[in-house]
Order: structure tokens, then C-alpha cells, then sequence
């Protein structure tokens, strides 16, 4: 049996204080494995830090052979450009995320394990990492970045 997991992705552009990237994994039952946010001090766009987020997921799932992921965004441009591919990439900001994207969903995705990474659109209000970056205060940013592996909030 293969084990299945969701995965919610989400970025945050430059605030004055941070950039921020964050997923969520989460099993087949909703329960919470993992819940990542990095903070960058640089001014990164919105679109950066979408394609960012991916990156962390598709890390993820390149590292687990084993199960299947549905990646889910709000971003029209991350879903239409790195997996519908029907949007041009053209921001020379954002063609090395994507060409590093294609690169590991050819990994996840190969003749043996077919569509073992999938994406969906998501509209934001179903974005739970959406929601938890959106209340993280103005200023946060720890260099670390937030990991919570346990679940507890």
C-alpha cells in the first residue's frame, strides 16, 4: 500500500521586514507531519517565494520514494508555469526555480512511478499554509526559520 500525503505550499513577498516560503505536509487523514517556514532578509517577489515553496516540496517528496504527494497551490502562475506548462516563463528571476523544478518532478516522475507528484489549484482560502503565513507577525524573522514537527501550534 502506498502511503499518500498532501502537501500545501505557499510564498510571501518582501514586507519591509522578510521573504517567506513555507509547506505543510500533511498525511491522507489531514493529520500534520511537518510545517515549514523559511524567512529570507532579502527582497524577494511574491513569485520567488511561491517558486521557492515549491522547491521545499518537491524536495521533500524527491526524498521519499515510497509514497505518493499531492502538492496543492494558490498560485495560478506556479501551477500554469511548472505543471500545466502553458504559461512561458520568462523572469529571469525565476527560470533557474523552475528549471530546478522540472528537474526533480522528472526524479519523482518517472516510467516506474508515474504521476507520483501531482499539483492542484487551490483557491487561497484552502491554502492552510496560506493562512498560518498570514498570521505569522509583520516582523517575524528568524534567519531559521519555523519548523514545527510535532503538530502543537
Amino acid at each position: 500500500m502506498t502511503i499518500k500525503y498532501v502537501i500545501f505550499i505557499d510564498g510571501s513577498g518582501w514586507n519591509g521586514f522578510r521573504s517567506l516560503a513555507g509547506i505543510e505536509i500533511q498525511g491522507d487523514n489531514g493529520e500534520l507531519i511537518l510545517r515549514d517556514v523559511k524567512s529570507f532578509p532579502i527582497k524577494y517577489t511574491n513569485n520567488q517565494m511561491e517558486y521557492e515553496a515549491l522547491l521545499m516540496a518537491l524536495r521533500e517528496a524527491d526524498d521519499v520514494t515510497d509514497a505518493e504527494f499531492e502538492i496543492r497551490t494558490d498560485s495560478a502562475l506556479v501551477y500554469h508555469q511548472a505543471f500545466v506548462r502553458d504559461w512561458e516563463v520568462k523572469n529571469y528571476h525565476l527560470i533557474k526555480r523552475y528549471e530546478e523544478a522540472q528537474q526533480i518532478l522528472n526524479r519523482c516522475n518517472t516510467i516506474k512511478t508515474p504521476q507520483r507528484v501531482i499539483v492542484k489549484w487551490v483557491p487561497r482560502k484552502e491554502n492552510v499554509i496560506g493562512r498560518f503565513i498570514d498570521k505569522l507577525p509583520r516582523q517575524w524573522q528568524r534567519k531559521e526559520g519555523y519548523e514545527n514537527r510535532s503538530g502543537n501550534e
